[in-house]
């Protein structure tokens, strides 16, 4: 494709100027290819030639059209490097693009940019309770930078490459330092570096090591453990942050896993009347198989209007565990408490488990003009293992304008019109997903994790949540390792427990429209909440309120 075009008479000369982020060394004759007309048809290609310009200067391309030009108008394509380089100071080679859309005006200029390099140390060293800093340094002027891996009361400074904060815990932390220097998750630099935080006297235990996530077989026994340095501690796991009956050592090893017993696993750890709660570790199934768990397929290969093909699952019991068959898409579908239908569309790698807290049933959707088809109702949490950047999610609602068939609805009720979730967690081994469309989902809950939790994972797609609300006791999380769009539909993320939400990963949160499953519309929202990264708060640098 060659993406710009113009007419132009015949003898024009034609100037395109290219800019680079950093200076350059030219060596050899660089060149773009031209072609007239409709490529690849029709013309042999003409040759934009390299004019001059380098080390601080703006590289100069020309080219003097001829007769055929005229009627035909010219597009250009990529510089070839023609056996020589273009390179920065310190032997980077340049990465070449196609000029921007648009007409081609005299003189053009685009730019090209290099990546970052990060030229920061490979270790450093902090105490706990004590004030730390570090910045991140790298050439080719980044715009933004980012951590994964901070430990608790650490956080970055995205503009500035700072991590700062004061340490909770002491160990030795691995972290993978980020810097962009275009919104574009691609044209990134990460390094890492060797954390090492000593112990001091801080009144609460330090939790060393950290229980880790585990993704196992059906069946299969997955073990979680924890350390301290506290001499008389007392441990209490928790899932889904309710506590484990008769879960009280260092170590909590979970027989027979099964689609009911997957989530978030943590511990918390008293000494002398402090206590530390553990990072979050997910549990998560391994599986091929269609549907494992308390559920059944009642509708296989159903051809969308949309030309999507769903394998349609209900749940029958509290949780099941199902996959997506290749180019398909797999739906669950039970009522939450708002006594919405809800439906959850899975596609692309890895499996999806979903589990009822509170569940009862199955029972007819008493909203719903829908005999003989009966449900599970409860409050959900999904847990989502071997994903990579082919895994989408999607969330929502049945309602007026998500259904096909509009004989479901009963004129006498008024519908909610939003699905309620209590999590969605994300276990990637490649650290890489799609996206999570849950513009049309509320995440809340009383105890836990409520959000999106997905530490360290790039998402190539959007990740779009209506709202989050945490009462009581629960934590809620906006945690990712990088998205291009992540958004806030309809929603304010006011916490009525009054506690910050915790975020990662977010180089923007916007604030947007939204609206119900019966078509009702939510307006955008200003934020009202606390954003904190490792500690601290980073609302401002992050949030895009509505204009």
């Amino acid at each position: 494709m060659w993406p710009d075009k113009r007419f132009c008479p015949a003898g024009e000369t034609v100037t395109l100027n290219i800019g680079f982020n950093a200076p350059v060394n030219v060596s050899g004759s660089p060149y773009l290819t031209l072609r007239s007309g409709q490529w690849p048809a029709s013309s042999p290609p003409r040759i934009m030639r390299y004019a001059g310009g380098s080390g601080t200067e703006t590289l100069r391309f020309t080219y003097t059209t001829g007769p055929d030009d005229v009627a035909n108008g010219i597009g250009f394509g990529p510089i070839d490097l023609n056996g020589g380089t273009i390179t920065h100071a310190s032997g980077v080679t340049a990465y070449t693009a196609y000029p921007p859309m648009g007409r081609l005006e005299q003189p053009r200029t685009f730019n090209i940019y290099f990546p970052p390099v990060i030229t920061s140390f490979t270790t450093a060293s902090a105490t706990v309770a004590t004030p730390f800093s570090y910045t991140i340094t790298a050439t080719n002027t980044p715009i933004y930078f980012g951590v994964i891996g901070l430990p608790e009361g650490l956080s970055v400074d995205r503009s500035t490459g700072v991590i700062s904060g004061t340490p909770v815990d002491s160990g030795t932390f691995p972290l993978t330092l980020q810097a962009w220097n275009q919104p574009d998750l691609a044209s990134g630099a990460s390094a890492t570096l060797t954390l090492t935080i000593s112990d001091s006297p801080t009144g609460r235990p330090t939790i060393l090591p950290q229980p880790v996530s585990r993704t196992v077989a059906l069946g299969a026994a997955a073990t979680f453990s924890a350390g301290t340095n506290a001499a008389a501690a007392t441990y209490q796991w928790q899932l889904n942050g309710a506590n484990i009956a008769g879960a009280t050592s260092s170590t909590l090893t979970v027989d027979n896993v099964q689609p009911a017993t997957t989530g978030i696993y943590s511990v918390i750890v008293t000494d002398n009347g402090q206590f530390s709660v553990s990072n979050p570790a997910l549990l998560g199934l391994a599986s091929t198989a269609k549907v494992v768990g308390a559920g059944s397929e009642v509708g296989p290969d159903i051809v969308h209007p949309n030309g999507n093909v769903y394998d349609q699952i209900l749940l029958n019991g509290s949780a099941a565990t199902v996959t997506a068959d290749p180019g398909q898409v797999v739906r669950v579908s039970f009522v939450d408490f708002s006594d919405d239908i809800v439906q959850v569309e899975f596609s692309g790698a890895g499996a999806l488990t979903i589990a009822l807290q509170a569940p009862t049933g199955p029972a007819e959707a008493k909203l719903y003009n829908q005999p003989g088809v009966s449900y599970m109702r409860g409050h959900a949490g999904l847990t989502i293992t071997g994903a990579d950047e082919t895994t989408n999610v999607s969330v929502f609602s049945v309602g007026r304008i998500t259904a096909v068939n509009q004989a479901l609805f009963r004129d006498d009720v008024t519908y909610d019109g939003v699905a309620d979730l209590a999590f969605i967690a994300v276990l990637s081994p490649t650290g890489k997903f799609g996206g999570i469309r849950a513009a049309n989902a509320n995440f809340w809950a009383t105890s836990g994790l409520t959000g999106i939790y997905a530490p360290g994972i790039q998402f190539s797609g959007p990740v779009n949540v209506c709202e989050i609300t945490a009462t009581e006791n629960a934590i809620p999380v906006l945690m990712l390792g990088g998205a291009l769009q992540t958004s806030i539909t309809g929603g304010d993320l006011l916490q009525t427990n009054g506690r910050a939400v915790q975020v990662s990963g977010l180089y923007q949160l916007n604030f947007g429209n939204g609206m119900t499953s019966q078509g009702q519309f939510l307006p955008a929202l200003a934020n009202r909440a606390r954003l904190e990264e490792n500690g601290r708060d980073v609302t401002d640098a992050i949030v895009v309120n509505p204009r």
